[in-house]
């Protein structure tokens, strides 16, 4: 049988198509995009990925598997956080078909992967009719990074690298970063440790730092969990009902004005158990005052102040008024009165000069005699008189810098305006003659 050659010189002519895999690295790197691959189920676009950046495959190898899959991702948590990336859960399926978890995936990736997403409902209309644009931005930029887990059907957890590349530079620290910032439990138990005992949110988030070096948390983070004790702790009610039910329990003495037209309460008078005690110990004097928004209310603060036999101030009683009208302070005053015992109440009162107020005193107690606080009288003498003088800078010389600066001297501006007189007077003689 007569063999034909015609196959193997068309194969000859195919063999000069075929790419030399000899010489440098850079050559094979290039001629291997020729070679057959098979592909994954989700490719990742060959743009998102970032070859100037460190692989970080090989951290994630481990062939040894996982027991569970909350190990699995810890572990891997753990390795994100030693080179300053979060690694945060994407996707996962939880399958108990055999009883063992098999067919049970995870997939994880990094923290800036996705893209920003709005969580308005498709219904959602604006409150106003003007929108403000919110300064803000998002970390999301699609990263290409990717950890897949899977558990086998002898119930052992599997970790394969999707992707071990970033498309982003690496943060130095992942301070700030709102998922390696959370709180552990035993750390959210501790917060509240040291709320109950009166320490400060800077206090607690120094506590927490020298306890766990690693803790990434801020003082947002110590804020916000403050907030949750407190949502906790009123358990549905409204403020004003939580304030009566902490009231009740601490003994305070409460007396409140409700408006049925509005429903609403309209005055607030409270007063601590041991301040009523110091009050009726030391009746003779109450000094009285009203400041002004000084609440996220905007209400006025009305406060009353005592002394001690050594000279001790101390608080008698606090009251949010709706107005600072004589009816209202009537009203605060009658409050007060009833504090005391009946034949020892308070004798001598020192306020400002807001009329409404010593007007209400003497309807109240109208045996008691009424002084003007000298601080208040100070600051209007300052207010209503610095318009009549002025400052003079004081000069200094080369000799007074080791010596204490002088004082500014006040020149009263009436000099001034004769001086300004006399010069004009002269000007109008010269131009006469």
């Amino acid at each position: 049988m007569a063999t034909d050659y015609s196959d193997f010189e068309s194969l000859e002519d195919d063999a000069s198509n075929i790419p030399d895999f000899t010489g440098n690295e850079e050559s094979q790197l290039v001629q291997s995009a020729y070679l057959p691959f098979t592909k994954e189920p989700n490719p990742i676009p060959e743009s998102l990925v970032s070859y100037e950046h460190i692989d970080f495959t090989e951290y994630f190898l481990k062939m040894e598997g996982f027991s569970t899959r909350e190990e699995l991702q810890s572990w891997c948590l753990a390795i994100g956080r030693e080179h300053n990336f979060q690694v945060v859960c994407k996707s996962s399926q939880i399958k108990n078909t055999l009883d063992n978890g098999q067919g049970s995936r995870i997939q994880l990736c990094c923290e800036r992967s996705g893209h920003h997403t709005s969580h308005r409902g498709k219904n959602y209309v604006p409150k106003t009719a003007i929108t403000k644009k919110r300064k803000c931005g998002t970390i999301k930029c699609n990263c290409p990074f990717r950890l897949n887990g899977s558990c086998n059907k002898y119930g052992i957890w599997k970790l394969r690298v999707g992707c071990g590349y970033h498309n982003h530079q690496l943060p130095t620290t992942l301070v700030g970063h709102g998922y390696a910032g959370r709180l552990e439990e035993k750390e959210k138990m501790e917060v509240q440790k040291l709320t109950e005992s009166g320490c400060r949110p800077r206090e607690i988030l120094t506590t927490l730092k020298k306890d766990n070096p690693k803790n990434c948390s801020t003082m947002r983070t110590i804020y916000n969990e403050r907030r949750k004790l407190k949502m906790y702790a009123m358990q549905g009610r409204s403020m004003i009902q939580h304030f009566f039910k902490l009231a009740q329990e601490h003994h305070y003495t409460v007396e409140y004005k409700y408006d049925p037209m509005i429903k609403k309460v309209t005055d607030l008078f409270f007063s601590h158990p041991v301040s009523v005690k110091l009050a009726q110990c030391f009746h003779e004097f109450l000094l009285l005052d009203c400041t002004y928004k000084t609440n996220r209310y905007k209400l006025p603060l009305f406060h009353v102040v005592s002394h001690t036999s050594t000279g001790a101030t101390f608080t008698v009683a606090v009251a949010f008024m709706s107005r600072e009208k004589e009816a209202n302070y009537i009203w605060a005053l009658e409050c007060i009165k009833r504090l005391y015992i009946k034949n020892e109440i308070p004798s001598v009162f020192v306020t400002d000069c807001e009329v409404g107020l010593i007007s209400a005193i003497h309807h109240v107690f109208p045996k008691s005699s009424h002084l003007l606080c000298a601080w208040h009288i100070g600051k209007n003498v300052y207010a209503h008189g610095k318009c009549y003088f002025k400052l003079k800078p004081a000069t200094a010389t080369s000799n007074d810098k080791d010596r204490p600066k002088k004082i500014d001297t006040v020149i009263p501006r009436k000099k001034e305006k004769g001086k300004q007189k006399e010069k004009q007077d002269e000007k109008k003689k010269e131009l006469k003659k």
